[in-house]
Formats: C-alpha cells, structure tokens, sequence
C-alpha cells in the first residue's frame, strides 16, 4: 500500500470541505492495484510531479483518471460522481457485465 494513502489535506490538517479526500486515497488504492511495489511514488514525488508518476506503459485512460484522482489541491481533484463516469471505470464496468 501507499506509504502515504491519506489526502494531503489531511496531513496538513485543512478541514475537509468535501469527499474528495476519500477520491484521493481510492487512487492511491487503485495505483497499489495496478501496478508493481517498485513504480509507488513517495509524498514528495506526489506533491511535485503527479503525471511522472504513472508508468507510461499504463492504459491511457487508467492514467488519466488516477493524474485527476491524485491531484494534490482537492479543488481540481474529481468527485465520486465524477471518478463512477469516467471513461475507465465505464470500460471496466462493461467489462464484468460482459459487454467486452
């Protein structure tokens, strides 16, 4: 697991204005899934630099959607509404409904 799964406005003690930190620490989760221990960015690699992060062998649509889900201001970070109808997870949903 991230070393670091929790929202940076939790580590900084800003109080939460909505569930956009949980969206942050489900892409951490995500991350964790997909790919291999040794591509797992730190806090500070996080902070800087969130589109380096995602190995460029990735699905370009997962690494679209974890880049808006680990964006450091929760302001431009996606809602859950918004995370559910993202082409990704439609593409997965279908998938298990076996639609392709």
């Amino acid at each position: 697991m991230f070393v670091c799964a929790q929202a940076p406005e939790l580590l900084r003690n800003i109080p939460l204005k909505s569930a956009k930190a949980d969206v942050y620490s489900l892409g951490c989760t995500m991350f964790d899934m997909y790919f291999d221990s040794k591509d797992r960015p730190d806090a500070l690699t996080l902070q800087s630099d969130t589109k380096a992060l995602i190995p460029a062998h990735s699905n370009p649509h997962l690494r679209e959607l974890l880049q808006k889900m680990l964006e450091w201001n929760p302001d431009k970070r996606p809602s859950a509404d918004e995370v559910v109808k993202h082409r990704f997870v439609a593409q997965a949903v279908q998938q298990v409904n076996g639609g392709g």
